[in-house]
């Protein structure tokens, strides 16, 4: 009976043993199973998901794509190999803003890639010795140490409830966001950047936007930190384009090419618009960039982005020294100063102040010593037939402007409204940002209130949109492209023909 039992109790334990090893492979097969399945989806070989190369918004039906020298993608099945060209004017001449770092993106729950899938070389091995990081794709946990790139990120619908999970809301303008802050949907963090990076760590942040200065680093988890130096290239246009290498992180390619394209159209529209019906005989305004600085020096800021603002607003911009970007003059230099700017019709004050609610037109002109002798004849002065423009129209938290957040990403919105400011013709939606103002007018302070009108305009397509049809409807028809083929123009040439012969 007792070996009955024992053997018995041995066939139960051995089946057991059975069922435990049948259910850990069949796990195993599982999960292997959906790895190989993951890995086999090929989830980038339409067009329609991919990066689009120029101004389209179609995807590019190549597996490499070169963007502006700035950065490559090439697609993989599962995957995407970034690789940082470094390639922008403003890149190689300020080479130490630039990383020419390997991002590999990959899907969530699948291996890291190891194989280009163009030349079938290592990864690594190809990228030349530069940094190669890893990045699970869509992120989910993303911060931001700088209101630089969340402009960006709003033009793709990333807020707190996708994927935004820390910013410095200290200093930033958008409302949204501002309002996200206040619901606890993104945490705001200030302080050292050791707290900072406690928070990176806490909230497990798998992708930090950071510039060339660090800010907002995850210092000790330096693999999830991608420098971010769209806001810094030549123009509007190039900036906004940037929305394409933020949407690579987020699987949002064919969002970013739609977007692009769209601002694009807008921007081409008002160009047109203003050469054809702002600019009256050939005779364009002068523009000029200008500011003081915290050491009481002037300053002349002639650098591309700028430049081509105004000549794109239909003004001819300021022409400095070869090679240089800004002319710097000392206080005891006022008259040079004076004297450089004095012909100009526009003039665009970036000086920083504090204390706008307190400030009127005669004190901005006082900043920039338009009440010495030498300033009484600049043109922008009050009363001379010139403008004197601020770039603060809007102001968020801290007395942040919103040229340095939206309008890195609106070059529609942007020009638009430069274009109305300097030639006194229409402008944007009154719930649309503003980045310019007389000196003349007041300041508006942006606050959480102000997101649900700015949503509104955003989803008519008013600051976009809108602005592109009012300039095709404002742009005169060119003689030989609207009435060069016309029926009524072909009859007129048959008849003046038909009379010449008779003659």
């Amino acid at each position: 009976m007792a070996g009955t039992t024992s053997s018995s109790l041995m066939m139960k334990r051995t089946m057991f043993t059975t069922f435990i090893m049948m259910t850990l492979v069949a796990t195993l097969c599982a999960h292997a199973q959906k790895q190989t399945l993951t890995e086999d989806t090929d989830h980038y070989s339409s067009p329609s998901v991919r990066l689009s190369a120029d101004n389209s918004d179609v995807g590019s039906g190549e597996s490499k794509i070169l963007i502006e020298n700035d950065y490559e993608v090439t697609y993989g099945t599962y995957f995407k190999i970034v690789r940082m060209k470094c390639g922008s004017k403003h890149a190689s001449l300020n080479p130490s803003t630039c990383d020419k770092q390997t991002y590999v993106l990959h899907h969530r729950g699948t291996e890291r890639p190891t194989v280009d899938p163009v030349t079938y070389a290592n990864i690594e091995a190809e990228s030349g010795g530069v940094t190669t990081k890893y990045f699970e794709i869509p992120a989910k946990n993303v911060s931001v140490g700088g209101s630089f790139v969340l402009g960006y990120l709003e033009a793709l619908g990333i807020d707190g409830n996708s994927g935004l999970k820390m910013i410095s809301a200290s200093y930033i303008h958008s409302p949204c966001m501002q309002k996200a802050v206040i619901a606890g949907e993104i945490v705001n963090q200030g302080g050292s950047t050791s707290a900072w990076a406690a928070k990176c760590d806490e909230l497990n942040i798998d992708l930090a936007l950071t510039d060339s200065f660090g800010t907002g680093e995850c210092s000790n988890t330096p693999d999830v930190n991608v420098n971010f130096i769209g806001n810094a290239d030549d123009t509007s246009l190039l900036r906004a384009e940037w929305v394409k290498f933020v949407s690579l992180f987020f699987d949002k390619e064919a969002l970013a090419n739609e977007y692009f394209a769209l601002e694009s159209e807008a921007h081409a529209a008002i160009t047109q618009y203003v050469e054809k019906g702002v600019v009256k005989d050939g005779v364009r305004l002068k523009c000029v960039w200008v500011r003081k600085n915290w050491d009481n020096k002037y300053q002349i800021l002639h650098d591309k982005f700028r430049s081509t603002l105004c000549t794109d607003a239909g003004m001819d911009a300021y022409s400095g020294k070869e090679g240089q970007s800004t002319e710097t003059y000392f206080p005891e230099n006022i008259e040079l100063f004076h004297s450089a700017i004095r012909d100009y019709d526009v003039v665009i004050d970036e000086t920083y102040v504090s204390d706008t609610a307190s400030r009127n037109a005669t004190d901005y002109e006082a900043t920039l010593g338009f009440e010495e002798g030498s300033g009484q004849i600049v043109k922008a002065k009050l009363g001379n037939g010139g403008k004197l423009l601020r770039v603060d129209a809007s102001q968020g938290n801290g007395n942040t402007t919103d040229l340095k957040e939206s309008g890195e990403v609106r070059p529609a919105l942007l020009l638009m409204d430069l274009v109305s400011k300097a030639h006194g013709t229409f402008g944007s939606h009154e719930d649309c940002t503003k980045y310019f103002r007389l000196v003349s007018e007041s300041v508006k302070y942006v606050t959480h209130e102000h997101c649900e009108a700015l949503e509104a305009v955003d989803a008519e397509k008013k600051c976009v949109t809108d602005l592109k049809d009012e300039a095709v409807r404002l742009t005169p028809a060119s003689y030989s492209s609207s009435n060069a083929l016309s029926p009524v123009f072909m009859l007129a040439v048959m008849m003046l023909t038909v009379l010449t012969g008779a003659m």
